[in-house]
């Protein structure tokens, strides 16, 4: 595989698919969580010397979601780019939450 048009291909490990295969899960919900169980104790995010496990970004998405859902209310959106947020736990979150919604 070239990797001249991709150069992040390069820092994957050998087994990291450059695909995922999306037929292995029942539903998007699935696809979602799945790999939050699989790999609940590796390194899921890194900013500014801080790291995060996926168990910890999985449990502050779901203390994050409780949050919106309880106290905020927020209002269902029809387009996933009117939700956009520059935060990777808010991000979990709004996929979660929506994959709840329609698929959970």
């Amino acid at each position: 595989m070239s990797t001249n048009n991709k150069p992040w291909l390069n820092t994957y490990p050998d087994d990291v698919p450059e695909f995922v295969d999306i037929d292995q899960y029942a539903n998007i919900n699935e696809m979602f969580v799945k790999p939050f169980e699989l790999y609940a104790d590796n390194t899921a995010f890194v900013n500014m010397g801080h790291s995060l496990t996926y168990r910890d970004l999985n449990e502050k998405s779901d203390a994050f979601a409780a949050y919106l859902q309880n106290d905020l209310r927020p209002k269902r959106r029809s387009n996933r780019a009117d939700d956009a947020k520059p935060s990777a736990i808010s991000n979990h979150h709004s996929w979660r939450v929506e994959g709840r919604a329609c698929c959970g």
